[in-house]
């Protein structure tokens, strides 16, 4: 972490869920405040606002610590990206478990465990960078391919299935309709690979490991996506 060492350091430690956000502010060993608000861009940017002026801040004295829960950290990471505010996202089971089995959990308790793990091992604390925004951006829109390959595979087994079975007519009069369903997900799919080709053509990092990935004979663009997931090189995979 780069981080002027004469400077007062505070730390905010943030539990994340779906609808709020608990806050711990802490800084020299201590709690100094708890606030729990809703989880928005406006309501964070607002929050960050205040305590700047309140406990005279700057973007320089402050890391965010949270843990990463996937698409509920967005307007979190997106704040704190607008104003420049130092943040981190860590796994959830090494915060857990930093300080030994932890008794007792509730939302508070979580976030200044989060705001205690960040001071304490603030030198090892590493920025959420662009390239995990893209990761980010790369893991929806997998969910959404994945989702929609799944429900155009249940069209297309229903026509299998049903050819042998139907008066012949009535069949046709299905394929017609089904079948502009199917080209509709087929459509939407393409559109979501051009995305991600997009996305990772934004990150060199992951480009070049995705071009390591496919050199090994018998890995395609679909399994290479699917290894560098499982190594969280990047979070996606199809």
């Amino acid at each position: 972490m780069f981080k002027n060492k004469s400077m007062k350091v505070f730390y905010l430690g943030v539990d994340v869920s779906k609808k709020k956000l608990d806050l711990c502010l802490r800084s020299n060993g201590k709690d100094i405040l708890y606030d729990v608000i809703p989880n928005d861009l406006s309501s964070i940017k607002s929050w960050l606002t205040r305590t700047f002026e309140k406990f005279f801040l700057s973007e320089d004295s402050l890391v965010v610590c949270a843990e990463h829960t996937g698409q509920y950290t967005y307007p979190l990471v997106c704040a704190t990206k607008s104003i420049g505010v130092y943040l981190c996202l860590e796994d959830a089971a090494k915060i857990k478990y930093c300080h030994g089995i932890p008794r007792g959990k509730n939302d508070k308790i979580d976030a200044c465990r989060i705001a205690m793990y960040a001071e304490r091992y603030n030198d090892c604390l590493q920025p959420y960078t662009a390239s995990e925004l893209i990761i980010q951006k790369l893991k929806n829109l997998s969910t959404e391919r994945s989702m929609l390959v799944a429900d155009r595979a249940k069209y297309q087994s229903q026509l299998k299935d049903q050819v042998d079975y139907m008066e012949h007519s009535i069949y046709i009069a299905k394929c017609n309709r089904v079948e502009g369903i199917i080209n509709t997900f087929t459509d939407y799919i393409a559109q979501i690979d051009l995305e991600i080709k997009e996305l990772i053509n934004q990150a060199p990092v992951i480009a070049h490991q995705m071009d390591l990935l496919m050199s090994v004979d018998g890995v395609g663009e679909r399994v290479a996506t699917k290894d560098d997931h499982e190594n969280r090189c990047f979070h996606f995979f199809y």
